[in-house]
């Protein structure tokens, strides 16, 4: 009897060891398919990140080459500025030759001002505080209170956004 409760006693045990063996291995698994999700998710996450800075950093390098463009074409709006007034003097026979050079000057620099976007402003009848600059205010019988009396500078758009207000008077 001994060696049968022994027999049985080791049957017991075997059974016990490959049930363990058997539980272990399902563990096992299960541990390695969390760490799968969670590796995934990882992936995912890491992923969007990556995706959510490229599209910002191409967003600030657009802002950052339109903010650069718009310094240039600022500058480049005083010396179209400077061959307006030039164009604004009477032509004498012998200033002729050179208006007319100012003129075809003065439209190449309209050509590149429009290539990038760039527009005079046309509104000139009511202040606009978003569009104009008020140097003076003037009182005129002429013109109702916070109309437009003269246009100092001209003001440009740039697809659709100020590039430089227009410097104006105004009436009282």
């Amino acid at each position: 009897m001994n060696k049968d409760f022994e027999q049985t006693d080791t049957q017991e045990s075997v059974a016990a060891a490959s049930y363990e063996q058997a539980a272990e291995p399902a563990g096992a698994l299960a541990q390695c398919e969390q760490q799968l999700a969670e590796w995934q998710e990882k992936y995912i996450r890491a992923n969007a990140d990556f995706d959510n800075f490229r599209k910002r950093t191409a967003k600030d390098q657009a802002l950052w080459r339109q903010q650069a463009q718009a310094e240039i074409l600022v500058q480049l709006l005083e010396i179209v500025d400077n061959f307006d007034r030039a164009l604004e003097k009477e032509a004498t026979p012998e200033t002729q030759a050179w208006l007319e050079g100012f003129m075809l000057i003065r439209k190449s620099f309209d050509k590149l001002l429009h290539a990038y976007g760039v527009e005079r402003m046309n509104n000139y009848d009511t202040f606009d505080p978003q569009y104009h600059e008020a140097l003076m205010h003037v009182d005129t019988p002429d013109h109702v209170s916070g109309n437009i009396v003269m246009v100092i500078q001209h003001g440009y758009l740039m697809n659709g956004i100020v590039l430089r207000p227009a410097q104006v008077t105004v009436a009282k």
